[in-house]
């Protein structure tokens, strides 16, 4: 027997501090892999999250372990009813660095604050706050949560396949890896859905159709036959006749993009970008529309937007545009006030976001051809990490579900035809799988990769719910034999 919605809101709401406690710990078992070598924080949270899963009464559950990687915990938990459907749920434990310097909370530490005290409205109440609560310790504990909430107050209507990597915030080196090991399995999967709830400003579900593809890279000069120190570092007044590799690769980097329009300079670089469809661009409208210029503001915490640009034109980008962005420039003395040095290296730190139809290794090589015909060949260009852009019909029984879902919770939804960050989603939607994937669902939570990260605990509450409306309404959604129309929820 199937429990209805109004049990599983009660037993959500009746067995939040169990929420709660399993998140803490969760959060509290650091797990940064943005590190030199391999840190055993990392495995450490995979085995607390096979724990988690058997707890949960996983029938199979087991750590993919990589050569020179961090585990990918998969696990199947299976309905009661036969034929059920397959999901795949895609989420990861890995977190990245807390070095910011502005926190107001403890940064490695789950701790519950008001609102305020993080400059959030005083009106959503408490929050979760830890690097990991929003990205993504916080919505994969709902995930479980809501899987155990549903087995425990009446029957689980579908089967779930949870794959939870630890390598994501380094580009997902062995994804595919894992994916073509476990195909037999994963082909068993109507969907794929990556667990991250995100609401705008008014409160609307954000719908991505779409994952961003990546590259991450570092670009090095080192001092060398070109030019610059050879064999060691030098006085500061050698510049006056000896190559700075700092400046050279400060050079390099200003080639790259026009500082006015922010457009990308390297030949053939939008060559291959989407041209974006009228059903695309419609949704763009909406979004650009109905933008709250004042209140983004606020929820970034600038007080203009880049070149004075209108937040619309701003918006455009962020939806529309492949990126490119300087994360880190290191060379030479960093310590206490100035030592006259002059540094015999200096590395920049690079992502670039990509959208439909890019292929991430042909950026690479056009970005090695701009930089000799700029004439930086001594330019080192090393490869971090690298997937493609995800992409899914809005008219897919996964959206149409996630939009249901979202109307049953009393939310109205919003479409964008690629997320505005990056996610290895095009694992399962590219051959051989396939799958029409989404990222979608309901609660307030923000700061990925920044100070004073977050997820309320009201917001927590919700996506726990959304969650189990989620599941039952995939569970029983049937498409049309012409995969394009779909019919309403059959009961």
């Amino acid at each position: 027997m199937t429990s209805s919605s109004s049990e599983l809101g009660e037993y959500i709401d009746g067995h939040m501090d169990d929420l709660l406690g399993q998140a803490t710990q969760f959060v509290n078992q650091t797990s940064c892999s943005v590190v030199d070598g391999l840190n055993p924080e990392v495995f450490r949270t995979a085995n607390l999250l096979e724990l988690y899963c058997r707890r949960l009464g996983c029938e199979r559950v087991e750590q993919y372990q990589p050569d020179n990687g961090y585990p990918i915990v998969y696990a199947e938990l299976m309905a009661q009813r036969p034929n059920a459907k397959w999901l795949l749920i895609s989420c990861l434990y890995d977190v990245v660095p807390w070095d910011e310097d502005d926190w107001s909370v403890t940064p490695d530490r789950a701790e519950i604050h008001d609102s305020q005290d993080i400059q959030l409205p005083k009106e959503w109440g408490p929050v979760l706050t830890g690097r990991g609560t929003r990205n993504q310790k916080g919505p994969l504990t709902c995930v479980l949560f809501a899987l155990d909430a549903m087995r425990r107050a009446g029957e689980l209507p579908l089967n779930i396949m949870l794959v939870v990597e630890g390598e994501e915030e380094i580009a997902s080196p062995h994804l595919s890896e894992f994916r073509d090991a476990y195909v037999t399995e994963l082909s068993r999967a109507s969907a794929a859905y990556l667990c991250n709830p995100i609401e705008d400003v008014a409160g609307r579900q954000q719908i991505f159709l779409g994952l961003r593809g990546l590259i991450t890279l570092e670009l090095t000069v080192r001092g060398g036959d070109w030019g610059g120190p050879a064999e060691r570092s030098l006085f500061a007044t050698d510049v006056a006749w000896v190559d700075n590799p700092a400046w050279r690769l400060v050079w390099a980097l200003s080639t790259l993009k026009e500082p006015r329009t922010d457009r990308v300079l390297i030949d053939g670089f939008y060559d291959q970008a989407r041209v974006w469809a009228p059903s695309d661009l419609a949704l763009f409208k909406i979004a650009t529309d109905e933008f709250d210029e004042a209140a983004v503001k606020t929820q970034l915490g600038i007080r203009k937007f880049r070149c004075g640009i209108p937040g619309t034109q701003g918006l455009e980008a962020l939806m529309t545009q492949p990126l490119i962005n300087i994360d880190g420039l290191v060379s030479g003395y960093l310590g206490a006030n100035v030592k006259t040095s002059f540094p015999r290296d200096a590395t920049a730190k690079l992502d670039i976001r990509l959208v439909p139809n890019m292929d991430y290794q042909n950026i690479v090589q056009l970005l090695r051809r701009h930089l000799d015909r700029q004439g930086y060949p001594e330019v080192e260009i090393q490869l971090r990490g690298g997937y493609n852009t995800s992409q899914t019909p809005a008219e897919a029984g996964i959206v149409q579900c996630a939009i249901a879902s979202a109307e049953e919770c009393g939310h109205e939804s919003r479409m964008w035809p690629v997320y505005f960050a990056s996610n290895p989603m095009v694992v399962w939607s590219e051959p051989p799988l396939r799958l029409p994937s989404v990222s979608a669902g309901i609660g307030k939570m923000g700061r990925p990769h920044m100070a004073n990260e977050y997820f309320t605990i009201d917001g927590m509450r919700q996506y726990s719910y959304w969650l189990t409306r989620f599941f039952s309404i995939f569970a029983e959604w049937k498409e049309l034999a012409d995969g394009q129309r779909l019919e309403s929820r059959i009961d």
